[in-house]
């Protein structure tokens, strides 16, 4: 269904607010009726005195009332004396100000733009400019008609301001020769823009439908969308298939044009079992790299170890008052005796135990220990686990976010010493690359996870291929202990690996249970009255502190974005509706080093403000950071996140629908993980036909990765 629009013509009053990054500007425009409005959005050339033609639509601000957000904006030549006195005052050419700019209305009175223009020479006529200040006039004059025709060309052909402004910045005065030379070219080099934007501009512009240069672009887009479904590499059939389903470009075409991608060395191609595996270039050398690096690790003499480590557990063993079972001693001295080492396992099997052991012993012998995982959240659980610092890998590694690098690298390795990665079936085979440049020669890698957990969101299967590779020395973590054999989380995520379906009989004193519900708004109605009323005021938990919902699938009634909608109605109705609001529970969508905070982290909006600029107020465990309008566009409500989304945290309570609706996402791996992220209360509602197939669907999508092939030989390095 088409948005419909409302337009609105009007002087721009005043830029109340411009961020230089991406030009979202709030400003106030003055109509015809003389309404005074605040208008918002992406509006780089916007001047005050000019007029406006915007089309968007009405939003309702909490604090400040009715906004109109532009989508499309025209801008108007100024008719009036004021309007073009405040336009060339505006700071559109450097020298004019408000008494040069009433000095030429005075000379030339409504036609000064056009004269401007077109007679820039007459312009010396004006006392007071001179030469130099008619040549300022010109130039700037000329930059500012530049960037109006790109924003022209651009808005014509359905790209907006923003992204406008964006591919100017990089292209300068030679943007639109280089964009109509090669449009494709947008997709590689402008952040924002993907392949079939620049694939509507190719076509708008005349290039065919089966040229090379669309094809090379094509088969680009299909790899890049084949890592963000985690592979590494493609196979070559499956890539000629698909794109020649979703671009309809033929087979010889494509042959061709990945021949021009492997002699312009954009691409790789290696054989693998049955067909040709095709690499992006970046993520062929993060796996050859990472496996020739694990190689020469796992066959290194040069590490540290710990002297009589028998007596070194024994003494950990009684200053913490109880002993490691065989399996936790095993793994606590292969931590300590190989360069690299992987401990694997489910909940309640000891894998904290253990790191708190390794790291405890470690440091006692002197060893420099550094512990991390790959996300914030999951770093301070292990921080205060272990009792002592984590810190994201990102963090560890020193990640520079203006240059886009990590200082600490092969130049400028990590002090040596014990290094231990927790969570680490999050690690994507980048970030894996990265820790291992950055890992000193005589040090001790201890890589923790559970591989029964999903795989990373990013490209690769890193966990999973070192353990299956046979190469890396691994302890797989089973026995159960004690204090967990009680909780009916634990014993139902073990049940779930083992294919059966988890404990379903629903005891008073549990803290696991299955609420039958077969329709979606049963299930949507059951979750709101969970979440507000009946676990609160049974189990004394606060709802925004304590309580997640995690949800298969970000689309649906039954889905992440649905469900936020309506638990914020509960929660902050005077927010619904609206954007994120004072009130509302967050989360960090990516990490933000200058912020410090990182992807999932959980807060919650306190103040917002449209004053001088627009930003929000958000608190984060106690602690208070500002967010820009530019930096805000990372947050989003957080009453409801994906099980994706969750993984590497751990919440007091855990409410998850599950429902045939989510057939796609009904995975053993993805409920196992949803049962994990709790820890005193895990609540599933919805269908017992949704709960069988995800426990009998042990067939994760295959992931294109030849890293355990590679660390075993059968692959190149």
């Amino acid at each position: 269904m088409m948005q419909e629009y409302t337009r609105l013509v009007g002087v721009t009053e005043k830029i109340v607010f411009r961020h230089e990054g991406d030009n979202w500007t709030v400003l106030n425009i003055k109509t015809e009726d003389g309404q005074i409005i605040t208008v918002t959005g992406n509006m780089p050339l916007v001047r005050p005195g000019e007029r406006l033609e915007l089309f968007g639509t009405w939003q309702k601000n909490h604090r400040y009332g009715p906004q109109f957000k532009v989508s499309r904006i025209r801008v108007l030549t100024p008719s009036e004396r004021q309007g073009i006195i405040k336009y060339l005052s505006s700071g559109l050419v450097k020298g004019i100000g408000p008494e040069f700019a009433t000095r030429l209305v005075d000379k030339f009175g409504n036609k000064v733009l056009e004269i401007i223009d077109k007679e820039p020479e007459r312009l010396l006529e004006v006392n007071g400019i001179g030469k130099k200040r008619l040549n300022m006039i010109r130039q700037a004059w000329c930059q500012e008609r530049e960037l109006r025709d790109v924003m022209l060309f651009f808005q014509t052909h359905g790209i907006g301001p923003a992204l406008a402004a964006r591919i100017f910045r990089v292209y300068g005065n030679r943007t639109l020769e280089l964009v109509r030379e090669n449009p494709y070219r947008l997709a590689d080099e402008i952040f924002g823009i993907g392949f079939l934007t620049a694939d509507r501009l190719a076509a708008a512009l005349g290039v065919g439908a089966d040229s090379d240069q669309r094809a090379e672009a094509g088969l680009k887009y299909i790899l890049n969308n084949a890592t963000e479904d985690g592979h590494v590499y493609y196979p070559q059939r499956l890539l000629f298939e698909k794109a020649s389903s979703e671009l309809g470009l033929k087979e010889e075409v494509l042959s061709r044009s990945l021949g021009n991608l492997k002699e312009k060395d954009q691409l790789i191609v290696e054989a693998s079992d049955e067909d040709k595996a095709v690499f992006l270039k970046k993520f062929y050398l993060f796996e050859t790299k990472s496996a020739a690096r694990i190689r020469a690790l796992a066959s290194s003499l040069s590490h540290a170890s710990v002297k009589n480590l028998d007596d070194k557990i024994a003494f950990f063993e009684r200053r913490r008052g109880f002993d490691l079972s065989a399996s936790q001693r095993q793994a606590v001295s292969l931590a300590l005796s190989h360069p690299i080492s992987v401990i694997t396992g489910g909940p309640g099997t000891g894998k904290t135990t253990i790191i708190r052991a390794v790291a405890e012993i470690a440091s006692a012998a002197g060893m420099k220990t550094f512990l991390c995982a790959p996300t914030g959240r999951a770093a301070k659980r292990l921080s205060q686990v272990c009792e002592r610092e984590a810190q994201t890998i990102h963090r560890l590694l020193q990640y520079d976010p203006a240059g886009n690098e990590f200082k600490a690298n092969r130049f400028s390795p990590l002090p040596s010493g014990l290094l231990v990665v927790d969570e680490m079936s999050m690690v994507d085979i980048e970030l894996f690359y990265h820790l291992l440049e950055a890992f000193p020669v005589g040090g001790n890698l201890v890589l923790v996870g559970d591989a029964d957990q999903l795989p990373s969101v990013g490209p690769g299967n890193v966990l999973r291929d070192l353990i299956e590779s046979g190469l890396v020395p691994t302890v797989k973590l089973t026995e159960i202990f004690r204090q967990a054999l009680s909780s009916r989380i634990v014993l139902s995520a073990h049940r779930v690996l083992k294919g059966q379906l988890p404990l379903l009989e629903n005891r008073p004193d549990g803290d696991f249970f299955f609420l039958e519900k077969e329709e979606p708004e049963e299930i949507l109605e059951t979750i709101k009255s969970l979440a507000a009323t009946r676990l609160p005021r049974h189990y004394g938990l606060r709802p925004l502190d304590d309580l997640q919902v995690l949800s298969p699938m970000h689309r649906g009634l039954l889905g992440v974005e649905n469900l936020n909608r309506e638990l914020q109605k509960l929660f902050n109705p005077q927010a619904a509706g609206s954007a994120l609001a004072p009130g509302d529970k967050v989360m960090q969508l990516r990490n933000n080093y200058q912020l410090d905070v990182y992807n999932g982290d959980i807060g919650r909006v306190i103040d917002s403000t449209h004053d001088q600029e627009a930003k929000l107020l958000v608190e984060f465990d106690g602690r208070r950071v500002l967010f820009d309008e530019a930096d805000s566009r990372d947050l989003s409500l957080a009453y409801a996140c994906s099980i994706h989304k969750a993984q590497g945290s751990e919440y007091p309570a855990v409410v998850i629908p599950l429902h045939t609706q989510h057939y796609l996402m009904l995975q053993r791996n993805l409920l196992y993980t949803a049962i994990t992220r709790g820890k005193r209360l895990v609540v599933i509602v919805g269908s017992r036909r949704a709960l069988e197939i995800a426990v009998a669907n042990n067939r994760s999508r295959e992931r294109y990765t030849m890293l355990h092939r590679r660390l075993r030989g059968q692959a190149g390095v």
